[in-house]
């Protein structure tokens, strides 16, 4: 994609980041999926495009919604267990969605043609296809009150398994002062179900001028399904430097405080979270668009960072409460084996490095260790287990003198924010309420993990 317009689009951070339990299989780590970006500023337009032009390899990533398995013609993809692998440019690839009990399939995203139920697409650049299932049997309905599940870990495989119980129960009737339902005028929402992002967010404050001043963030939600999209921060106002970001004017017909955009579509759409733990797992996306906001861009000549994620040689996992966490914003919890290899990690949790915690405003630089990047033996190495090579040492403080201190500085940066959640709906449309209920609850328990994920140190819409 193009850069236009101070945007950069990136792809969206998926929620089935518990899903990695076999990475005896697995392929190259999942955060190079974000590959998709719009033009911020001339030096980064060249930056990112000069270096994505001398890749002559991409990858296709598996995103699964619901029970099911996806298979590639190939037999290299087999998700389950498998769901990331590299191919050549060009390769053509076609997958096919087998449903698991009580689950049947729904439809694709990201493909180039669906044919006979089986999506076949080209890889002209790296990508990611959701495959969604629905269960035969929906338990969540509009009703002031759903049963949920809860979310368990195995410590072996980190799978999601869920128990009904009557503490799980949500009461969906509860309204969120922060929630906002706007209806296309026949301007916000072009052909093919594709959303003018900005022309929502001018709406939006035309709706209600008295909001102009109130938040930092807004949060895009559709009750609508687009055939191709992707999960998108929108970058619209940057005044931090030290984090390799020109400069962003906030444009016009936008208030000065608003920072940027999410754009989730239909992620949280009642159809595809039916549980507590389905919705509790997508709020990671959340965290990683809003993410965006502040990193990963700096660090591409020091192979740190691929322009807009950490590469996934950086070694920027935590534990936290005795398990593994890795970044939102890219990179792997890397071990040394006995034999002299490395692999990774098994990461149970995502939230924010301490480099990630300082790119935001949120800790000081002292804080922040040195960077460990894995240089493999093999440049086109691929694999996350048993990989030969060597590390590399990068120090905070030739960061900081080459990129120069982050300003404002932690002492005097925000930290405290707030952030509207718009659900756009369809002209006309009246039956909106289950996917209402969905925002509200999303709106509800968001800052709770956002706080939790930044130590305590941020807050989103703290009354």
């Amino acid at each position: 994609m193009s850069r236009t317009n101070h945007k950069i689009f990136l792809a969206g951070f998926l929620s089935f980041i518990f899903f990695f339990s076999f990475f005896q299989s697995s392929q190259a780590g999942f955060f190079d999926w974000f590959r998709w970006f719009r033009k911020s500023d001339s030096q980064n337009t060249t930056r990112i495009v000069s270096s994505a032009e001398q890749n002559t390899h991409y990858s296709l990533s598996i995103s699964k919604s619901g029970s099911g398995i996806v298979i590639s013609d190939d037999g290299k993809i087999n998700c389950g267990k498998q769901c990331k692998v590299t191919y050549p440019a060009n390769s053509k690839i076609v997958l096919k969605a087998e449903a698991g009990d009580n689950y049947k399939f729904e439809r694709w995203n990201g493909c180039n043609k669906v044919s006979d139920g089986q999506c076949q697409t080209t890889l002209n650049k790296s990508k990611i296809i959701v495959a969604k299932f629905a269960s035969k049997n929906p338990s969540f309905s509009s009703s002031s009150k759903s049963s949920f599940s809860s979310k368990s870990f195995s410590s072996k495989s980190f799978s999601v398994s869920s128990k009904a119980s009557s503490s799980s129960v949500i009461n969906y009737s509860e309204t969120n002062k922060n929630v906002f339902i706007i209806q296309d005028d026949g301007s916000l929402i072009r052909s093919d179900n594709d959303v003018d992002i900005r022309a929502v967010a001018r709406k939006f404050f035309s709706l209600y001028p008295d909001k102009k001043n109130n938040y930092d963030f807004l949060s895009i939600f559709t009750t609508f399904h687009k055939p191709s999209y992707i999960e998108i921060h929108d970058l619209v106002t940057n005044n931090v430097k030290g984090i390799a970001l020109n400069q962003i004017y906030t444009p016009d017909g936008f208030p000065q405080g608003l920072l940027g955009i999410n754009f989730l579509g239909d992620t949280y759409s009642p159809t595809y979270n039916k549980t507590e733990s389905e919705v509790k797992n997508n709020l990671d996306l959340m965290i990683h668009e809003t993410g965006h906001q502040w990193g990963m861009y700096l660090g591409v000549d020091e192979g740190i960072s691929d322009g807009v994620h950490y590469s996934n040689w950086v070694d920027n996992g935590f534990q936290r409460d005795g398990k593994w966490w890795g970044d939102a914003m890219g990179g792997w919890p890397w071990k040394q084996n006995n034999d002299g290899t490395y692999s990774v990690n098994h990461m149970e949790h995502i939230g924010f490095s301490k480099l990630s915690l300082y790119l935001m405003g949120f800790v000081p630089i002292s804080e922040v260790s040195d960077l460990q990047i894995i240089v493999p033996s093999d440049p086109n190495e691929k694999s996350l287990v048993n990989i030969h090579g060597s590390t590399k040492i990068i120090k905070i403080s030739d960061i900081i003198t080459k990129y120069g201190e982050r300003i404002p500085s932690y002492q005097n940066s925000q930290k405290n924010f707030r952030m509207a959640y718009i659900l756009l709906t369809k002209k006309g449309e009246i039956n909106y309420q289950s996917s209402e209920n969905v925002i509200n609850w999303v709106a509800k328990h968001f800052p709770n993990k956002w706080n939790f994920i930044t130590y305590g140190k941020s807050t989103i819409n703290q009354e």
